[in-house]
């Protein structure tokens, strides 16, 4: 067995540390512009327009355009009538959005021309490059494009730092490079992570050509790309297979001022019959550069290429370049609308590589469910897409939680509103539903014996309670055998009657175990409403009032003209108990609360003061 290659790469920083120590500067103060929603609406979606309008005031102010940002709404839908020209650094902040640039106009997404900003050889040659930063390509889906994702329109030499594409889908053209720096420049970095680049039939271009040669500018400047967990279809091949470009076209190759990262990439239909990676070096078979090619899948014309890519590469160390490829065809579910789903059933999508999303995981509903159904969409997700669940209680049912967790890691997975985020494994998703708790009303007339409890009992026929209102008769005797409870606003209406509370061991009145209505941001089971008014309760050997230790936080509670008796054997904490909540309005007027013999009451009123409604 071959051992893994382990190589050494000269860090990615020289580059920067280079720039900042050796760019000058020749501009005036640049003004930065920023579009974003408010410039970008559904009546003008044109990013071209929108950009263009915003660099006219600049100019117009006697100003020079500098670093430009351009934010998309999430998943929004934009079109491209011209090249987005960036005379410095430039960053697109999709969210999700959509770039439609098949619009007459649009020939490149992004020109770099008009730049200022200069950065001299560091031999002392008087010949100078144009100098930007950073270009960056994030979080959105580019399609229509006719030639280049970025062209170089410099009439001198340029030099682009770094080029970063992010979490992307872009659809290059079928018969152009797509970065092409043909007129003299380069990109000292190439970036490409968790993104798909692809075109409907094989290009027969390369997917980056360059003018000039990094190390002419400087001989210690890296030239660097780093791919990662990316999809690349059609690329640099000729759309009959007869042949293809290199993957790469640029002068300067197999040197050690070279470095290729490639890790988890799929590879289909890219470059030459199987050397997409020597392509990468702009088919020079040579270990000069480093090289750290890991993972990956290579296939061609419906085949597996992966021993040719490690055959055409040569060794490094007597060890072979090319490492660990996932061997076997790779099975999309519709390459040619640019569905790149990967089919269960291969090899990549066991070893879960190439661009992220398209690795579909499934979302199962658990069997057995009752008391309502679930419903999921969509019913397989990528890691990070949003996925929803529809949980409809049957009648006389209502939700209590849905539970989402990993099937083979058995992670929990946060849901909020209905929706969470793909994890990296299939999920099995449940929903509980209970019993609806009804409202009770209690007449005097319903009160047989005068024993209240019993009463609330024969009303709720065995469901769970939300709201109690009681309705005594004026001067009534009444009793109770346990605690008044409920899961939500209570309320008792005395008109003068008394309660005897001797029979019952427990508060006089406690809120349910379960509330019965919803928790707000802080945790907190918010209660509209606690009365008492005009009762006289005596003999009462536990609380008046407890909360269960449950977070209930009450708007209001009330307590007017009324008579508490504590009994001699009462020993609590508070007379009203807020043990776990609180009350944002407590008030009790023209009542009567008192201890009989040695009843032990530490406190009148005890509550949590933290837990309160949001407002």
């Amino acid at each position: 067995m071959k051992k893994k290659l382990t190589l050494m790469f000269v860090a990615l920083i020289a580059v920067a540390a280079f720039a900042t120590t050796q760019m000058l500067t020749s501009r005036r103060a640049a003004t930065a512009i920023t579009i974003g929603e408010t410039e970008l609406t559904a009546a003008n979606n044109d990013v071209f327009q929108a950009l263009k309008t915003a660099k006219d005031a600049v100019v117009e102010a006697g100003g020079e355009v500098g670093d430009i940002t351009i934010n998309l709404a999430a998943k929004g839908s934009y079109t491209l009538s011209g090249v987005l020209e960036a005379p410095a650094n430039l960053t697109i902040n999709g969210k999700g959005a959509t770039i439609d640039a098949s619009t007459e106009g649009a020939d490149n997404i992004i020109g770099i021309k008009g730049v200022t900003a200069i950065a001299p050889k560091a031999d002392g040659d008087p010949s100078t490059y144009a100098y930007v930063s950073a270009i960056t390509i994030k979080d959105v889906t580019i399609s229509g494009m006719k030639k280049a994702l970025i062209r170089d329109y410099m009439e001198n030499k340029t030099y682009l730092q770094t080029l970063t594409i992010d979490n992307c889908v872009i659809q290059a053209s079928t018969a152009k490079v797509v970065v092409d720096f043909d007129s003299r420049g380069f990109v000292g970095n190439v970036v490409v992570k968790n993104s798909t680049i692809w075109a409907a039939a094989g290009t027969g271009k390369h997917f980056v050509k360059y003018g000039s040669r990094p190390n002419d500018f400087n001989n210690t400047l890296l030239q660097a790309f780093d791919v990662q967990n990316s999809t690349f279809v059609n690329i640099a091949s000729n759309a009959d297979f007869s042949g293809g470009a290199n993957f790469n076209n640029f002068s300067q190759k197999g040197t050690a001022n070279n470095s290729y990262t490639l890790k988890n990439n799929i590879f289909v239909n890219c470059g030459k019959n199987g050397q997409t990676v020597v392509g990468f070096n702009s088919g020079q078979t040579n270990a000069t550069p480093a090289w750290d090619v890991d993972g990956n899948a290579f296939n061609w014309n419906g085949e597996d290429t992966s021993a040719t890519e490690v055959s055409k590469a040569d060794k490094k160390n007597e060890v072979d370049i090319v490492q660990n490829s996932v061997v076997g065809v790779v099975v999309f579910e519709g390459a040619a609308t640019g569905n790149f789903t990967l089919g269960t059933e291969c090899a990549q999508y066991a070893a879960k590589i190439g661009d992220p999303r398209w690795i579909k995981y499934a979302v199962n509903v658990a069997e057995g469910i009752t008391g309502g159904t679930v419903e999921v969409s969509p019913a397989t997700a990528a890691v990070g897409e949003e996925v929803t669940v529809t949980a409809t209680a049957n009648e006389g049912y209502v939700l209590s939680a849905i539970t989402v967790t990993g099937a083979t890691s058995n992670e929990a997975v946060t849901v909020t509103n209905g929706k969470f985020k793909m994890i990296a494994d299939a999920v099995n998703v449940n929903a509980t539903f209970k019993v609806a708790p009804v409202d009770v009303t209690v007449e005097a007339s319903d009160i047989t014996g005068g024993e209240i409890t019993a009463a609330i009992a024969a009303k709720a026929a065995g469901k769970p309670i939300k709201n109690i209102t009681i309705n005594l008769a004026a001067n009534g005797a009444y009793t109770v055998t346990a605690p008044i409870e409920g899961g939500g606003s209570i309320a008792i209406n005395g008109n003068g009657a008394t309660i005897d509370a001797s029979g019952n061991e427990g508060a006089f009145i406690q809120m349910s175990a379960t509330p019965a209505v919803e928790a707000n941001s802080k945790g907190a089971y918010v209660v509209d409403n606690v009365s008492i008014k005009g009762v006289k309760v005596t003999g009462i050997k536990s609380y008046i009032f407890y909360d269960n230790n449950v977070k209930y936080a009450f708007q209001n509670f009330t307590v007017d003209d009324d008579v508490f008796a504590l009994a001699t054997a009462a020993t609590t904490e508070g007379a009203f108990e807020f043990k776990a909540g609180g009350a944002i309005n407590f008030a009790i007027t023209n009542s009567t609360v008192y201890q009989t013999g040695e009843a032990n009451v530490t406190y009148f009123t005890k509550y949590n003061n933290s837990i309160v409604p949001d407002n």
